[in-house]
């Protein structure tokens, strides 16, 4: 089962896109999966199950087997599957009894107990005989999927025939090991006509002598069908037996049929059991051609698409599934017509509608399908002005709309986190100002911010855009101002006095530390080497983000500009990291819940993680 995990893991995926009782709105639709599952994936499947089968890890082919049951396909082409993949499953199945039954038999043969060892034998003829069947159903089977589905799966037929194979030499050593004497018997069947519309009725009949010749009268025949037991007959005086059959609701090319007779009572040590060669029946039905046409196939939220199907056989019903849902359609002289909404939430992309119509009598399933494209308006930002802010006082920032359409309202978001600054504004006209206020504590220097225009007509795409601001905290320059002056005065102070204070004047009295005055003017429009760290404004997690980012400019060599954002750093420099990159990630995703959405982030975490930044580096220096 170890050896079959990566399948199942595929599988699994596989189910989960696949089992769905309608079409799914797509999150993305530009990664929409066709209805029709994929040949590569099946193929990969088919050839593990066939090498479950040569392991004789039925366990495992029962699994497989039974989630390929949950795979769903148009109607048609699900009959197709699920009939391939039932198969499989009986197959599994009856060689999986088979091997238990010979190593039972040749265990109470080598205990000498040769009437529980020939039970078991004649259970094991029994299995084989419809494995052989079954494989036979499987063949015809498998070449439908190779043809609709462009699966291949030789490999697994060649596994089942090998097997049925080992099985047989088994039975027939395990019987030599007996040295029972038993007569020979043989059994024929026919079937006529060889040709029939599913559910009409055909005569299956032959006879059950002994190799000698000899009739064998009133003996019970079973008759199976696809593996399954369908009938069953009474041979009569000269041991030719008949009874009419109907012609299975199976809508392939061809059945297979065949023939057992399995001692009981008193003959159960005279004779021993039969199967007839295998019969065919070939069977006949109608598929019905399925047009779909869909107006507008290009269209907005909202809009609203006709669908209309034309079918050239007489079938009352059909089911359409279009965005999520399932609809069911009259058809009245071979049309049916449906008006839908397109869903107001609809995300832009192409998307699957599915026509089908079930099976009904001698009319096969069928299906059909289109696409719907789904558009929206652009809505485009074509004027941003947002001058230098002034901390803590208002500013008031400038945003110009235009759309493709006819204008629409829409709200504007304006968010600057390092600056604890979030607005919006709900306007309607083709340009608005926004009153932006930067915290108290926002650092002097250049922040990154980004503004959001969302319409509020759901037709309308959103607009987005980064822009540059550069700050000055007035409240901070007026602090540093004070401390210079208040320094100059105690300097000249001293001056004054004709020379420096006594030594034990300069022991008590306080050193004053100058302060540097941040840089006022505005930044350079070109992109400097190494991008100025901001002013500390208390907040521990912008410290070590840019210890970390100190780190990680020596190790690659790569200096962060002030165009940089976070995100766009991290991809420029994760490949030079190595190991350090997953530890780079983690600090670069806390930095931008605290500085772009104003989540709480723990700092001693943060701390810790920079520390691992750090060792690792270290430790990866030639």
């Amino acid at each position: 089962m170890r050896r079959l995990a990566p399948l199942l893991l595929i599988l699994a995926l596989l189910t989960q896109v696949y089992a769905q009782p309608a079409i799914p709105r797509h999150v993305n639709p530009e990664q929409l999966k066709p209805i029709t599952p994929d040949p590569a994936i099946l193929t990969a499947v088919y050839e593990s199950l066939s090498r479950a089968f040569l392991a004789e890890n039925f366990s495992g082919v029962a699994y497989l087997a039974s989630t390929l049951l949950n795979l769903s396909a148009p109607s048609d082409l699900k009959f197709i599957l699920d009939r391939f993949h039932s198969l499989i499953q009986e197959e599994g199945a009856l060689l999986n009894y088979s091997k238990a039954g010979l190593e039972a038999a040749r265990q109470l043969a080598l205990q000498g107990r040769a009437l529980e060892a020939l039970a078991h034998l004649e259970n094991v003829t029994l299995h084989l005989a419809k494995a052989n069947i079954t494989y036979l159903s499987l063949a015809d089977a498998a070449r439908a999927i190779r043809g609709r589905v462009g699966a291949e799966t030789g490999g697994l037929l060649q596994s089942l025939l090998k097997l049925i194979g080992t099985y047989a030499r088994r039975l027939n050593e395990t019987g030599m090991l007996l040295g029972a004497n038993l007569t020979d018997t043989q059994l024929t069947l026919s079937i006529t006509p060889t040709t029939a519309w599913v559910g009409s009725r055909v005569l299956a009949y032959g006879y059950l002598r002994t190799w000698q010749g000899d009739p064998l009268p009133h003996r019970r025949v079973v008759l199976v069908l696809e593996g399954r037991e369908v009938a069953e007959a009474t041979t009569d005086e000269q041991g030719y037996y008949s009874l009419a059959l109907q012609a299975p609701y199976i809508y392939v090319e061809r059945v297979h049929l065949l023939a057992m007779y399995l001692p009981s009572g008193d003959d159960f040590y005279k004779y021993k059991p039969a199967t007839s060669p295998n019969a065919t029946l070939y069977l006949l039905f109608v598929t019905p051609n399925i047009t779909l046409s869909i107006h507008p196939d290009v269209v907005l939220p909202g809009d609203t698409i006709e669908l209309r199907v034309s079918l050239d056989a007489p079938v009352p019903v059909v089911d359409a599934y279009a965005f999520g849902e399932h609809f069911q359609l009259q058809v009245l002289n071979g049309s049916a017509a449906l008006t839908l909404s397109v869903p107001a939430d609809a995300l832009e992309g192409r998307y699957v509608v599915v026509v089908s119509s079930p099976a009904n009598g001698t009319i096969a399933p069928a299906s059909a399908r289109g696409t719907v494209t789904v558009r929206k308006l652009s809505l485009n930002i074509s004027q941003l002005q947002v001058p230098m802010l002034l901390s803590p006082l208002t500013t008031t920032a400038a945003v110009c709309v235009s759309s493709e359409g006819e204008p629409t309202p829409y709200l504007v978001e304006v968010s600057i986190p390092s600056a604890g600054v979030q607005a919006s504004k709900t306007s309607s006209s083709a340009c608005t100002q926004v009153e932006i206020t930067p915290g108290a504590l926002t650092p002097t220097g250049p922040l990154e911010g980004t503004i959001a225009v969302q319409p509020l007509d759901p037709r309308y795409k959103p607009a987005y855009a980064r822009f540059q601001v550069y700050n000055l905290n007035l409240i901070l320059v007026a602090l540093a101002m004070a401390l210079v002056l208040s320094t100059l005065s105690a300097y000249l102070r001293v001056r004054a006095r004709g020379g420096r204070p006594q030594a034990k004047e300069e022991e008590e009295k306080p050193a004053v530390t100058p302060l540097v005055v941040p840089e006022t003017s505005p930044p350079r429009a070109e992109a400097e080497a190494a991008p100025p760290e901001p002013v500390e404004s208390g907040d521990p997690v912008v410290r070590e983000y840019f210890r970390a980012v100190k780190l990680v400019e020596s190790a690659t060599g790569v200096r962060m500009k002030p165009s940089h954002t976070i995100s766009e750093y991290l991809s420029e420099t994760w490949s030079r990291l190595g190991k350090a990159g997953e530890v780079f990630r983690e600090i670069s995703r806390l930095a931008e819940d605290r500085l772009y959405g104003d989540i709480p982030v723990d700092a001693n975490k943060l701390r810790y993680l920079v520390s691992a930044l750090e060792k690792i580096l270290k430790e990866q220096q030639p």
